[in-house]
């Protein structure tokens, strides 16, 4: 008999075990002589691992009496607080297959929906991983999806009893089924599995994957999609036999703008799957069998029978057209596959048919050649798929790496203790609190920030690509950054923001750092290096290249007035090469380069470029229509894909930026004193235009600037997009006047699919779907931010900075697209003209920040959550600005080193306080 004290017992035992040795009785006796007896299999002569369990609540922090049968390691038991981090997780044991950490599960007691329209479940539980069960303990269990669980409570009595049933279509390692109704009437379900033995490892069984349930027919859940982290596919591949795909690789820059997939190096660069999820449509052919190997384990089809057999299990899939359809999941030691037909199979198997033992040998240092030398590893998934004969072909294939539903142990240990701070933001589709974000579009877990927004813990929440999609405009959606954990490195150049909500502050963070990422050698493409690239695409060593709209849409959004030194290189590389494949691309560089003077008064840059300018300007003159007094212009601005006809040749957009570059080409002829004449011109034009835009294009009726002029469908439906909505409010562009501007303001709040929680969409008449329609570009609401700032919305202000809160701080980085309808961000990374459009909504709309050749002017429109914020290093010519609120509203006054004034005078220099205080 073995026994010992432990003094001061914390919340948990933590008790050795040895794989294959006999259970025997172990008692636990407090002081009030209260005490529970098991049975485990505690190690005697080595330990496999260790089980925990939970001690009663009333002999926490006693000194407690510790018994067992037989000799064995009772002096190894321990007591600690917590949990997490404390004991080594098996790498085999189950991702994405429900399991309690230690022991098994003896029964589901109950599974139901509550009126919250959360999940509940209640499980019997034993803490023995042992061949004898115990009498259990039930605990509840919380979800919102059905895959991602988290622990409520236990000793649960008061519970709705499980509807368990044998008619359950899922056939295999199964031991019971239960299934339960949400409030739509569809039924889900799981089942059990029959336990089985992992080495060094407390797991014994699993639940099913979340299953779907249609009368006898069963799929898995949709919601596993947001699982997906990437995805490798395959179109009409003839097997030869046999077709093997191993799911570790790398890629690297190919063919701009693609990507070249190559073998994988064995370092830490590859990228790898750990669970992994296979959609398959085969066309049989002649052949008598297909085997199908995952991960070890065996699948063969029979042509003669008609079924699909592992290993003693079988379920009918009959070939329909010739061809198969089958979905599998392929976890650590659990697989389950789901057959067109609505059936499926569960089967657990072996962590060591994954188990490879590689020997070092080299035969030139003699001191390593003894068995001791040999590398012990589980091989990455993979997928083989044999025939016989070679008549046999994949008709689709795709094959998806999943990532864990909950955070790696590491992290969790990290988020131990730590609570949702205050929430600053609510709507129908995700929680903003100030240090997390509950998303309902991506789900669990919560994203959250850390370290005052210098980090962010958020899985993988889109699924990438390494193939362009089958569609004409280059889609594929790329990640750079493939780990859990974002952190911040500096701010270099730009100015520091503190808000005193962490997920804000993090948000400003990450749209620095994309910058910083797109300014870096590292994702430059050879020649451009110190440019700014558009995207981070291709990732490292080939960025997306730098382009004229992108650049000087980057410039005048935010980087002439906060990186005035790192973008004036790429300004001047854009008037003379640059890539530039949109026909309103030539209005762009001379707007950008007046407006980079007006922010630093370097006259330089205008002597440098005005040749070139000039050039642009000859290129503008091409497509001005006289009779018209318009730009022919059949895209609106940045849309390069499709024709608009409902604007009959003069789409809005490109009419603003062509006027205001007319206006700032003879802006710089009278700064330069050059070519007086064509400056009379070029404001004759660019009047001309402008004042056409205020005449044709205002419908009155329809509350708003059309995309197309009187006469066109787009007049006469009121048919807008998000452009020329945002040129013709912003202020600087001066298009709208004040009643217009509200006017159009409230149209945008309210057209139907206009806005929505996750942003504005570009084209809210449009049916269709792709980058463009149907889609969320932050970089076309900044000036409506600045617009919401001049009318005092707050509200509007409000919503614009918190949809891209949620964007960039859950995906950890700016998609080229969110769609509007799922809320789901897309397409490439690292936008710059998004980042620089959500630095502006702080700079132009909250602090209402405006500059001009003689100076600044402040004119802040500050909704309650930003009444603190502060800028620290805001540099503004040859001055240092440090900004502090003191207030909430849109009337304020303004203290430059406590001195009230109006405006701040270019010739400022040095370091300033600045107070916005609001008026009494």
């Amino acid at each position: 008999m073995g026994r010992i004290l432990l003094e001061r017992t914390k919340k948990y035992l933590f008790i050795p075990y040895e794989e294959g040795t006999v259970d025997q009785k172990i008692q636990i006796r407090g002081k009030s002589k209260k005490d529970f007896s098991f049975y485990y299999p505690i190690a005697s002569s080595h330990v496999s691992g260790w089980g925990r369990i939970e001690l009663p609540i009333e002999m926490v922090g006693e000194t407690v009496e510790i018994t067992t049968e037989r000799d064995a390691m009772i002096e190894a038991i321990y007591t600690r607080e917590q949990c997490y981090g404390l004991v080594e997780r098996h790498p085999m044991e189950p991702w994405i297959h429900f399991h309690i950490p230690f022991g098994k599960i003896l029964s589901v007691k109950s599974l139901y929906q509550d009126g919250k329209e959360n999940w509940r479940m209640y499980l019997l539980e034993d803490f023995s991983m042992g061949l004898q069960s115990n009498k259990g303990i039930i605990r509840e269990y919380e979800s919102e999806d059905l895959y991602y669980w988290k622990e409520v409570g236990k000793e649960i009595s008061d519970f709705r009893i499980a509807d368990n049933t044998e008619n359950f279509p899922l056939v295999g390692d199964v031991e019971e089924f239960i299934r339960a109704t949400d409030k739509n009437g569809d039924t889900y379900g799981f089942a059990l599995s029959k336990t089985f033995r992992l080495e060094q490892s407390p797991v014994t069984n699993v639940l099913s994957i979340p299953i779907n349930i249609n009368g006898n027919k069963i799929q898995p859940i949709k919601e596993l999609k947001r699982l997906r982290v990437w995805k490798r596919d395959w179109y009409l591949k003839e097997i030869e036999k046999e077709f093997y795909f191993e799911c570790r690789f790398q890629i690297e820059p190919g063919e701009w703008p693609g990507i070249t997939i190559v073998d994988k190096a064995r370092t830490m660069e590859d990228i790898r799957a750990g669970v992994i999820e296979v959609e398959l449509e085969i066309l049989v052919g002649m052949e008598e069998e297909i085997l199908i190997e995952l991960s070890g384990l065996h699948w063969k089809w029979s042509a003669l029978t008609q079924k699909l057999r592992c290993k003693d299990y079988e379920i009918p899939v009959t070939e329909k057209d010739g061809r198969l359809v089958l979905h599998f999941f392929c976890d650590h030691v659990v697989q389950e596959v789901f057959a067109d037909s609505g059936v499926g199979m569960l089967v657990t198997y072996s962590e060591e048919i994954k188990q490879t033992v590689h020997n070092i040998q080299n035969k030139e240092i003699e001191n390593i050649q003894n068995p001791t030398f040999q590398l012990r590893y589980y091989e990455d998934p993979y997928v083989k798929i044999k025939t016989k004969g070679n008549t046999s072909s994949i008709i689709a294939m795709h094959v998806y790496a999943l990532r864990q539903p909950d955070y790696s142990q590491k992290n969790k240990k990290i988020l131990h203790d730590i609570v949702e701070g205050e929430c600053v933001y609510q709507c129908e589709h995700y929680t903003i609190y100030e240090n997390a974000i509950d998303d309902m579009v991506y789900g669990s877990p919560k994203t959250w920030v850390l370290d005052c927004g210098t980090r962010v813990l958020s899985p993988i929440r889109t699924t990438e690509d390494f193939q362009w999609a089958n569609t004409p405009w280059g889609d594929m959606t790329r990640i750079i950054d493939r780990g859990e954990m974002w952190n911040f490195h500096g701010y270099e150049d730009f100015p520091q923001l503190e808000t005193g909500i962490q997920t804000v502050d993090a948000a400003y963070n990450l749209a620095v750092d994309i910058l910083e990422k797109n300014l870096s050698e590292v994702y430059a493409m050879p020649g451009n290096e110190g440019l700014l690239n558009a995207g981070l695409l291709q990732g490292k060593g080939e960025g997306f290249g730098v382009w004229v709209r992108d650049t000087c849409h980057n410039a005048f959004r935010i980087a002439n007035f906060l990186i005035p030194d790192r973008i004036r290189k790429s300004l001047i590389f854009v008037t003379r090469r640059g890539f530039d494949n949109g026909s309103d691309s030539a209005a762009m560089p001379p707007i950008a380069i007046w407006d980079y003077y007006q922010a630093t008064a370097d006259k330089s840059i205008l002597f440098e470029t005005y040749d070139d300018l000039l050039k642009f300007v000859s290129k503008a003159d091409s497509i001005y229509d006289g009779d018209q007094g318009l730009m022919h212009a059949e895209h609106s601005v940045a849309q390069d894909a499709f024709t608009e006809k409902h604007n009959s040749g003069y789409s809005l957009s490109p009419q603003i930026y062509y006027a205001n570059m007319y206006f700032a080409m003879a802006e710089i002829c009278d700064t330069l004193q050059k070519d007086s004449k064509k400056s009379i011109e070029f404001k004759q034009k660019g009047t001309t235009i402008l004042n056409n835009v205020k005449s044709q294009y205002w419908n009155a009726e329809k509350g708003c600037f059309t995309s197309g002029p009187q006469g066109s469908e787009a007049y006469e439906k009121g048919i807008w997009e998000a452009t020329g909505a945002e040129a013709c409010v912003w202020p600087k562009f001066h298009v709208s006047d004040h009643q217009q501007r509200q006017t159009f303001l409230q149209t945008i709040k309210t057209q139907k699919n206009a806005l929505n929680d996750f942003g504005l969409n570009w084209y809210p008449f449009e049916e269709g779907k792709n980058h463009f329609w149907n889609t969320c570009w932050v970089s076309w609401t900044e000036g409506i931010a600045v617009a919401a700032n001049h009318e005092g919305d707050m509200e509007l202000l409000r919503k614009l900075i918190f949809q891209q809160v949620r964007n960039v701080v859950v995906n950890k980085t700016f998609h080229e697209a969110v769609d509007y309808s799922t809320g789901r961000a897309w397409r490439w990374p690292g936008l710059t003209w998004h980042a620089s459009a959500f630095l502006g909504y702080f700079m132009f709309g909250l602090l209402g920040m405006s500059y001009e050749k003689e100076g600044l002017l402040i004119s802040p429109c500050i909704p309650q959550e930003f009444s603190h914020m502060k800028l620290c290093n805001l540099r503004y010519r040859d001055a240092v600005f440090e900004i502090e609120i003191c207030g909430s509203g849109n009337q304020f006054d303004i203290y430059v080193d406590d001195s009230k004034t109006e405006f701040i005078d270019v010739a400022i220099k040095g370091r300033h306080r600045v107070m916005l205080c609001p008026k009494h």
